[in-house]
């Protein structure tokens, strides 16, 4: 049974022949009462305090939680975002030498197309060259035909007469 300042203060006694002095045993029940009162306050506002502190303990807690999810969240995101970023660069070196090996490729045809482009050239100029010397021979052997046949007078025999 637990007792309360109010059952202390109500407590009555016997009274018996030669007991104890009435006035000296109120006092002390008073105190005992008081005591008692300042102790249930105390446990009272203790047990506020906890659970005001087990509260605030959990709130913490919660943060405590919170903080360690965005945490572990963010972690996350940086070793997705380092791989991503890792991988668009090696995408990117991949582009780059595909790149590199078509623009070669390219280069390789052009090389290729002004070679045959120049080795035709060549040819064309050999072909007018051997032309162009038949023509001038056969106009050569032509004048000095008709130079040997006389019928045409020498080029100083021209200049004298204008």
């Amino acid at each position: 049974m637990k007792i309360t300042p109010l059952d202390i203060r109500k407590q009555e006694f016997k009274k018996g022949f030669r007991g104890y002095d009435t006035v000296e045993v109120q006092m002390f029940l008073d105190l005992a009462a008081e005591e008692l009162e300042s102790v249930v306050r105390d446990r009272a506002d203790l047990a506020e305090r906890t659970k005001r502190l087990e509260a605030e303990l959990g709130e913490y807690r919660e943060k405590e939680r919170l903080l360690q999810s965005a945490l572990i969240a963010a972690e996350r995101v940086a070793t997705e975002t380092r791989e991503n970023a890792h991988r668009e660069g090696e995408l990117a070196i991949k582009d780059a030498e595909l790149c590199a090996e078509r623009l070669m490729g390219d280069a390789q045809e052009a090389v290729v197309r002004l070679r045959a482009d120049l080795a035709e050239l060549q040819m064309k100029r050999s072909v007018f060259l051997a032309k162009m010397k038949s023509f001038l021979q056969s106009q050569l052997d032509i004048l000095e035909a008709e130079m040997e046949d006389g019928r045409t007078q020498p080029v100083e025999e021209v200049r004298h007469e204008s």
